[in-house]
């Protein structure tokens, strides 16, 4: 079984990214930004009072070369009354965190933030879904394939803590539900379905064993070497767990404690195999039970059991996170990096290595259609099968995986209905009515993207230079793509650390973007940078224009919303909130302007705009999120405003969608949405105002028809 640390593991998928659509498009050159006027902090007055214009004078912003193709109409209003909202689809399976091969290599079960997935292993149609109330972080198979495990967290008083589950695999039922008092690093289900083996996150070095029959624990055991517990600071990974195939004997690993034997059901020590001097990630049996193989750093050693000797050491050029025996005994397919190595399990010697495009999550020995014996592997986005004798790749076996989605971090609707969504390392367009991706972009997407007015571009600030293991991004742009043929128009520097949003001005002729290092405006028609805003004193979160086109508005994590001039580049009003501001909107009519606050203060308010300027004393403060507010979207026909919550770094979850009803004098909670999506981050209504959809750090978005009461 695989004891790859759950922390490391998340870490790993976040940084490698969960793009599993289509072909991305290739790079645009950097666009050089013109002599166009750029405000510096000390040119917009960072010290002065909030509220206060700027004193300096500014070059009026340059003429656009070509006319904007199409015009604005405001919105009709339509009476105020209730709304109705029917649930229409979910799009996407939610995001992939791992994935194992069943005994046989026919079924890849695949754990995620909403459930787990069971797909065939040669068409990839998804045979059962197994939803569960919390993310599966881990996915195991026992021996003969009748059980499938998963292993996720659970909300408890004081912190998250584990959970496991147990299915038939006969009938996909969920048999077990199993409270457990830490996180779990990896599970086990022997041959008979009825122990239970789970292995805790570092700094935890013990492992659980559960009767599953009474569903109580029968006892703990603990790592050792030399009959001496391990220390805490002997190892930053947590304990793997794995049953032989008899179901008679536990084995544990982790950290460079080496492997420890104990008798399956009494927990009676049975004796302790040293080494390998580095941590342990995998364990697997032979199925005779007579060799178990350990991956580790940079080697993956077999053990003799019956003899408790060292039998081979196979050296690898990275970590080895996964460790598997062909059915004879005779191969062991280990893991390193992007690729697969067979190895003769006698003598150690490479029979071949298979390359794949990603780093490996799961390989399996199986048989193929003709009983031909295959290698199976999955990297993020890809299945792979090669012939075990020839190594020949295997072109009917599986292939591309589809569906699965990063966090959505922000969405856009496109005149013609379709969806943009920002995920992570994902930029994707919806069919919403057919509930499938009609694009994707294979980009390390950031923040809230944005649809051009006439729905002929996209936009989104992305990483262009990222270290695929630790996630940190070398340089950060604003990317312009052609929505209809994918081809990158243009890419915009001017930011040096993330971008947290961006948004196009309702004329089509400006694009805005809001950074940590601040904001910056663009000619949407050539990608000229015409001015920086630097204003904020901390980190740029949202943006919105009016739908005049002249008005831009921008919050950040200091708790100041600065509403712009945009011709001249000069703030016309600053309002000070006193918590930081992660969403801002702009009514259809452009009267009001929304604000949602970071916990503790969670206050969705309500501003009057009258030209351009905004009256520092709030409409109204809508109370009711208890989390950070971080998403907002007025319906086009202005009669409500939804808002998105989220969990603050501490305090109570938020993971709610509130419709608000609008009057003259302010609004009031018409519903309280609980969708499943985690953390809300994005909102939108489609143009037609009859679609309604939210997503969120699951990684999924539902959507919901919009009716209103006549």
């Amino acid at each position: 079984m695989d004891g790859m640390n759950t922390q490391r593991w998340v870490t790993q998928l976040l940084s490698i990214g969960l793009a599993l659509g289509l072909a991305g498009c290739g790079a645009a050159p950097t666009t050089t930004p013109t002599a166009a006027p750029l405000l510096t902090p000390t040119e917009l007055g960072q010290a002065s009072t909030p509220g206060a214009a700027a004193t300096a004078t500014y070059t009026a912003a340059p003429t656009a070369t070509t006319a904007p193709t199409h015009t604005v109409v405001p919105p009709t209003p339509t009476p105020i009354g209730l709304l109705t909202l029917t649930e229409a689809g979910r799009l996407g399976r939610g995001q992939a965190f791992q994935m194992a091969w069943s005994p046989d290599a026919t079924r890849l079960a695949i754990g995620s933030s909403v459930g787990a997935y069971v797909l065939d292993a040669t068409s990839l149609d998804v045979l059962a879904f197994l939803p569960t109330d919390g993310p599966v972080y881990l996915v195991r198979y026992s021996a003969d394939g009748q059980w499938l495990a998963g292993g996720g967290v659970r909300a408890a008083p004081g912190g998250d803590l584990g959970v496991a589950w147990v299915w038939s695999t006969s009938d996909g039922a969920l048999r077990h539900t199993l409270p457990i008092d830490y996180w779990l690093n990896d599970l086990a289900v022997d041959k008979t379905g009825a122990l239970l083996a789970v292995g805790g996150l570092f700094p935890t070095t013990q492992a659980q064993v559960w009767d599953l029959n009474s569903e109580a624990p029968l006892y703990t055991a603990t790592l050792e070497r030399g009959g001496a517990a391990v220390g805490a600071n002997q190892s930053a990974v947590g304990v793997s767990v794995a049953f032989s195939p008899d179901g008679g004997t536990l084995a544990l690993a982790g950290g460079a404690a080496g492997v420890t034997l104990y008798q399956a059901r009494t927990g009676e020590l049975q004796g302790a195999l040293p080494g390998p001097a580095g941590p342990s990630y995998d364990l697997a049996y032979s199925a005779n039970g007579k060799r178990l193989a350990v991956g580790s750093t940079q080697q993956a050693v077999v053990w003799d059991v019956p003899g408790r000797t060292l039998a081979l050491t196979v050296t690898a050029e990275s970590e080895v996170w996964h460790v598997a025996f062909s059915a004879n005994g005779r191969r062991l397919a280990l893991t390193s990096g992007s690729a697969v190595q067979v190895v003769d399990a006698a003598s150690g010697a490479l029979v071949r290595s298979l390359p794949t495009e990603g780093p490996v999550l799961s390989v399996a020995f199986g048989t193929g259609g003709a009983g031909a014996e295959l290698v199976r592997a999955v990297d993020v986005g890809q299945t792979y099968a090669w012939e075990a004798g020839s190594g020949a790749a295997v072109s009917a076996a599986g292939g591309p995986l589809s569906g699965f989605t990063g966090p959505v971090q922000g969405m856009a609707f496109l005149p013609n209905g379709a969806l943009l969504s920002s995920e992570l390392d994902t930029l994707r367009v919806w069919d919403v009515a057919r509930q499938t991706s009609d694009r994707a972009w294979d980009v390390a997407a950031e923040g809230q993207p944005a649809a051009g007015p006439d729905g002929k571009e996209v936009a989104s600030g992305y990483c262009e230079i990222k270290d695929n293991f630790s996630g940190a991004c070398a340089l950060h742009l604003v990317g312009v793509w052609d929505a209809a043929s994918g081809e990158q128009i243009r890419s915009l520097q001017a930011h040096t650390q993330t971008v947290n949003a961006v948004a196009y001005s309702p004329d089509g002729r400006w694009l805005a973007s809001a950074a940590d290092d601040g904001a910056a405006l663009w000619n949407a028609l050539d990608g000229a940078l015409v001015y920086t805003l630097t204003a904020h004193t901390a980190p740029v979160a949202a943006l919105a224009f009016a739908p005049d086109s002249r008005t831009l508005a921008t919050a950040g994590y200091d708790g100041q919303v600065i509403v712009w001039d945009v011709a001249a580049g000069t703030p016309r009003t600053t309002l000070t909130l006193g918590a930081p501001v992660y969403a801002l909107a702009f009514s259809p009519d452009g009267t009001l302007l929304a604000t949602g606050s970071a916990a503790p203060d969670s206050q969705v308010r309500l501003w009057r705009v009258a030209d351009g300027a905004v009256d520092p004393n709030p409409l109204a403060e809508l109370a009711g999120h208890t989390g950070d507010v971080r998403a907002l979207a007025f319906a086009p026909s202005g009669a409500w405003l939804v808002s998105g919550g989220a969990p603050a770094p501490t305090g109570p979850d938020d993971e709610t969608v509130r419709v608000w009803t609008l009057a003259a004098t302010g609004a009031e909670e018409a519903q309280v949405l609980r969708p499943d999506l985690g953390a809300v981050f994005g909102l939108a209504w489609s143009p037609d105002g009859k679609t309604l959809a939210a997503g969120g750090s699951d990684g999924v978005v539902t959507v919901w028809n919009a009716e209103a009461a006549p």
